[in-house]
């Protein structure tokens, strides 16, 4: 398992995860660089990566170009507007996706494609 956190990471915890086996790198001053963690990576062998991580960090994927896929699952489960964190996947987003591919999972809808690169 990898970890990337920032400089200001908590010490105590660094230590405890890297017992049960974790790889932490230290990406960022104040907090974690996805692009500079996705450049480090191949120098340690990994040169696919899955980001999951919420709205926050697909947001950070997108507008960055740091995604060449995207898949999207879409609930009908609704939340209450108090508590709802926008997705960064809106239907602009979604149809500019490349080979967009769509099926049903039970009652949610997953949508798969790749970003263009224009």
């Amino acid at each position: 398992m990898i970890i990337a956190t920032s400089a200001q990471h908590d010490r105590k915890k660094r230590r405890q995860l890297e017992k049960m086996g974790a790889q932490v790198i230290v990406c960022g001053k104040e907090k974690a660089d996805l692009k500079k963690l996705l450049l480090l990576l191949p120098s340690i062998g990994i040169y696919s990566v899955l980001i999951e991580g919420g709205a926050h960090v697909a947001r950070e994927a997108i507008e960055k170009k740091l995604a060449d896929k995207a898949a999207i699952c879409i609930s009908q489960k609704k939340i209450p507007a108090k508590n709802t964190i926008l997705s960064p996947f809106t239907r602009k987003v979604i149809l500019k996706l490349m080979r967009r591919e769509t099926r049903m999972l039970g009652s949610d809808k997953i949508i798969e494609g790749y970003f263009t690169r224009a």
